[in-house]
């Protein structure tokens, strides 16, 4: 829900409502995309999700599902994100969601967005042994892709549970 009120508030107060083909990365079974299409207060014309992990993507069709028979183009591709061409449609503006950043070393699927795309990534400090990119702090995190973004909000959240804690971080911007 943090994610969903961070991108309410930015892409619905500009003056000019845009659709927008969104292009997640990382499926989290679907989950947060689903809260994306439950809470969001402007339009979304498609949504492709990327995940290396099929069986992350086949939950996440099924979580989807009526947002697919509501007529809304969503697109399941199993496929190493460092490898996606996005292509832009002339009605919509792009917005990339990469909330695994973590995961992923390499910056390519980054550097292969069109100028002008809006971008919410997070990350998180969390220890575990998929995590094999993760930033020490926000300043860490930002660090990592102010080359690539001009970036407009940052923001972390603490979690903290009887047998461990972590931060997740958050940023949004413009891809340069």
């Amino acid at each position: 829900e943090w994610l969903v009120k961070r991108l309410n508030n930015w892409l619905s107060s500009s003056e000019e409502k845009s659709s927008f083909s969104v292009h997640w990365l990382g499926s989290w079974v679907g989950i947060g995309p689903f809260i994306l299409l439950l809470k969001t207060n402007f339009n979304i014309k498609s949504l492709d999700l990327y995940d290396i992990d099929k069986d992350s993507l086949d939950a996440s069709s099924g979580v989807l599902n009526y947002w697919q028979n509501e007529n809304l183009k969503i697109q399941f591709h199993n496929s190493d994100v460092n490898s996606v061409v996005y292509e832009k449609d002339s009605s919509t503006d792009l917005l990339l969601i990469n909330t695994a950043c973590e995961h992923i070393v390499e910056t390519s699927w980054l550097e292969r967005l069109p100028k002008g795309t809006k971008v919410l990534l997070q990350s998180t400090d969390m220890k575990h042994h998929e995590h094999i990119n993760c930033p020490q702090d926000l300043e860490d995190f930002k660090k990592k892709y102010s080359d690539h973004i001009q970036i407009n909000f940052t923001d972390s959240l603490f979690f903290k549970y009887p047998n461990f804690s972590f931060t997740r971080f958050m940023l949004t911007g413009i891809k340069n």
